[in-house]
This record gives structure tokens, C-alpha cells and sequence, in this order.
């Protein structure tokens, strides 16, 4: 009697621990720095007759400050026979961050059944400057001699000459008549356009200048935008960049040009390297892109 009572617990406990098992989510550090690349690990109980669908989920997509840089594939751990996944990330925001609960869904012969891990909160900190100020040093006083007004003399000097050179320049008979002179004003596209031409002719991410080559990719094309539509692109993060051309570019325009910033973002910060493929195709849709927004300029009369 004893002995069946032993076994029917035994039972009852694998069923249930089966059943209420909770898939785990931790972080390799919850305290890092901007751009610096982590480990999100999630660990899964598996029942017996028990099988993970949503293997494939993707962990904080709803998160726009962080970004998963490389999907690992589940493995299964010795031992308990729990599934293993890991994903490597990074931040590219100061503050604190809170890595969402990932939903895990389960099929067994009792149908689906949807369990939620835990979240985790985690604090970025920019990068400081560690080499600190070096001490105040006493000041040495020279004595003054005649040599230490020398050159305000001379400058003075220069500057009465300058004036009585103007004077005399004004007054001067004029044998012709003064010709106007109007500065052209170059358009911003064509600025851009002359820029994007010689970033492609310097050949910086072929000589290994990666970081170089899009950080002035992104300096053209914040500059373009800044010209053309008149907003502090050059002054703003990305996020704020988006609420500010969000009212003034075409919906097409808008969706094509976001996305390749917060890219050209990712390659300024992160530490892996970005495919070869990138770099040409990012200058060319640069170029067409500035192709597709300039600003005509309507001739007036009397114009060449």
C-alpha cells in the first residue's frame, strides 16, 4: 500500500513539474555600455510528447533601442533536455532598458499551450573619458620688458595703415565703373551630389576605412537634408530626424530614407563588421536619393 502511494506522488510530481515547468530568460550583463555587445540566453523545459513551436520568436522587436545583431539556433542541454537558445544584442540608447517577457508556445496532445518568461531590466551607460584633467600648475610671472610691446606696436601700426589705405581707396578718382559682383548659390543637391563623387573616388571602406566611409556618408546626407529642408539634421539623433522630415517628405521617401540611417547608425557603433555589399549600395541609394528630392529652380526672366 505504501509503496503504490509512493509511485502515484512520484507521477503526480513529474506530470506537474512537466506541466508548470517555466522557460528561463537571462542576460550575460544587465550593465553595459552603448554599443556593446550582449547575450540573451532563454532556456526552455521540455515535457515528454512535449514540442516548441515559435522557436524563431524574436525577443524585444517591439524595442526600438535594441537591436539583435545574431540569432543563434536551439540546442539542447544534457542532462534535463531543455532547449537552449541565445541571441547576441546591443543598445544604442543611455538610460535604463527592460528586455520584454518572450511568449513560448508549446504543443503537446492536449493542444497549444502559451507560457511567458521572465523580463529583464537592463542600464546603458555612455562612454566617459577616464583620462581626467591633469592638476592646475602655478603661474610664472617674466618681468615686462620693451621687446613683450613690440608686436602690439607693429599691430597697431598695421591697423593705422589699414585705415588710412582705406580712406585713400574711397577717394581715389574712379576710372571705371564698379562691377557688381553676384555670388552664385550652389542648389544642395548639387552640393551633395559632388560630395557623394568624391567620398565613391576615395575608396575608404576598400582600404579597410569602414567607420570613415559612413560616418561621411551620413554627414552628406544630414547635411542635404538640413539644406534642403531646413531642419537641424546635422544636430539630431536619428529619432528626432524622423519627427522632423516625417510632415515634409513624401511618404516613399520617408520609408526608404529611415531605415538606411538607423543602419548607417548601427555600422558607426556596433563592432561587427557589415557586409562588403553595403557600402555601394548605401552611396547609390544616397545619390538617388538626392536625385529624387532636389529642388527645381524655376528661371526668372532675363536668366542665361
Amino acid at each position: 500500500m505504501e509503496f503504490r502511494r509512493v509511485i502515484i506522488l512520484s507521477v503526480l510530481y513529474f506530470c506537474v513539474g512537466g506541466i508548470f515547468a517555466q522557460p528561463r530568460l537571462s542576460v550575460s550583463s544587465t550593465s553595459a555600455l552603448i554599443g556593446d555587445q550582449l547575450t540573451l540566453t532563454i532556456v526552455v523545459p521540455v515535457a515528454s510528447g512535449s514540442e516548441w513551436v515559435n522557436p524563431d520568436v524574436i525577443p524585444a522587436d517591439t524595442v526600438q533601442e535594441i537591436h539583435i545583431l545574431v540569432h543563434g539556433n536551439p540546442t539542447i542541454r544534457e542532462g534535463d533536455r531543455a532547449i537552449v537558445k541565445e541571441w547576441t544584442f546591443a543598445v544604442y540608447d543611455t538610460g535604463f532598458v527592460r528586455v520584454p517577457p518572450i511568449p513560448v508556445v508549446m504543443r503537446s496532445a492536449r493542444g497549444d499551450d502559451t507560457s511567458w518568461t521572465n523580463d529583464i531590466p537592463l542600464r546603458i551607460d555612455a562612454v566617459i573619458d577616464s583620462t581626467g584633467l591633469a592638476p592646475l600648475k602655478p603661474i610664472d610671472y617674466e618681468p615686462v620688458r620693451f621687446s613683450d610691446y613690440v608686436p602690439y606696436l607693429a599691430g597697431l601700426i598695421a591697423v593705422i595703415a589699414l585705415i588710412l589705405g582705406g580712406i585713400w581707396w574711397r577717394r581715389r578718382p574712379k576710372k571705371e565703373k564698379d562691377v557688381l559682383i553676384i555670388e552664385e548659390i550652389v542648389p544642395a543637391h548639387e552640393v551633395a551630389l559632388e560630395q557623394l563623387r568624391l567620398l565613391e573616388d576615395q575608396k575608404l571602406w576598400q582600404d579597410g576605412k569602414i567607420k570613415a566611409y559612413h560616418l561621411q556618408l551620413s554627414h552628406i546626407l544630414r547635411a542635404y537634408l538640413e539644406e534642403r529642408y531646413g531642419v537641424a539634421a546635422l544636430e539630431s539623433t536619428t529619432g528626432e530626424v524622423r519627427h522632423l522630415l516625417k510632415p515634409l517628405l513624401s511618404p516613399e521617401h520617408f520609408n526608404d530614407m529611415m531605415p538606411m540611417m538607423e543602419i548607417e547608425d548601427l555600422i558607426k557603433f556596433a563592432k561587427a563588421q557589415p557586409p562588403i555589399e553595403i557600402h555601394d549600395q548605401h552611396l547609390n541609394f544616397a545619390r538617388q536619393f538626392v536625385l529624387n528630392t532636389k529642388q527645381e529652380i524655376e528661371k526668372t526672366e532675363g536668366d542665361d
